[in-house]
């Protein structure tokens, strides 16, 4: 062991030293003293040593190489880098469509799907559906009658409180529509209204 060999090592004995001071574990002082052997030996070692002298008498050579190699590293870099970001610039290109639609159509919960399939959709929100007035009109020959049980008001709709007629009691009337709980009647002075089934019974005429 020469002289370069002891203080390499001392060196790293001593930086290990100090860092299991300093709280550190005893595997990050054992990897220092490890990496200090290694450090020792090529530094220590006559072939390093004359690898090291023929790359001084060289240093001009020696710096252009390292020159070259580090504007070769630093071209691949810049060039990784300008693919990437022309590759990122493309698949934004591609996905704007689709965001923009995804934006357009945030309300929707399925907008994410539909974009995907279509970017030019516009959704629109589904009707509810409303309950169909599922009375039957009676026209023609089939025509039926009614009779007052009692005095009523007729209405413009079922459910409704403007007044557009009246009928009195055993009055007979055209029964026009029969809606359940309200019918819509016509009587014999032309007016035609809605009211309760229940004040009505029908008649042969």
């Amino acid at each position: 062991m020469n002289k370069r060999h002891k203080v390499v090592l001392a060196l790293s004995l001593a930086v290990a030293g100090f860092d299991l001071l300093n709280g550190a574990k005893l595997s990050e002082a054992c990897g220092i003293i490890l990496l200090g052997a290694s450090l020792a030996w090529l530094v220590g070692s006559q072939v390093a040593f004359a690898g090291v002298k023929f790359l001084w008498r060289h240093r001009i050579g020696t710096a252009l190489m390292i020159t070259l190699i580090a504007m070769g590293v630093f071209g691949w870099i810049r060039y990784d880098t300008y693919q990437t970001e022309k590759r990122n610039a493309v698949y934004q290109a591609q996905i704007k469509p689709v965001l923009d639609c995804e934006d357009r159509n945030a309300q929707f919960s399925n907008a994410d799907t539909a974009c995907e399939k279509d970017p030019n959709v516009i959704l629109q929100p589904v009707p509810t559906p409303q309950p169909s007035l599922n009375y039957s009109v009676a026209s023609g020959p089939t025509l039926r009658h009614v009779k007052a049980l009692n005095d009523n008001d007729l209405t413009t709709t079922e459910i409704g409180s403007l007044k557009c007629g009246h009928i009195s009691a055993g009055e007979i009337a055209v029964l026009l529509a029969d809606y359940g709980a309200w019918v819509k009647l016509r009587t014999k002075d032309g007016q035609v209204g809605w009211a309760f089934s229940s004040n009505f019974e029908v008649v042969r005429k």
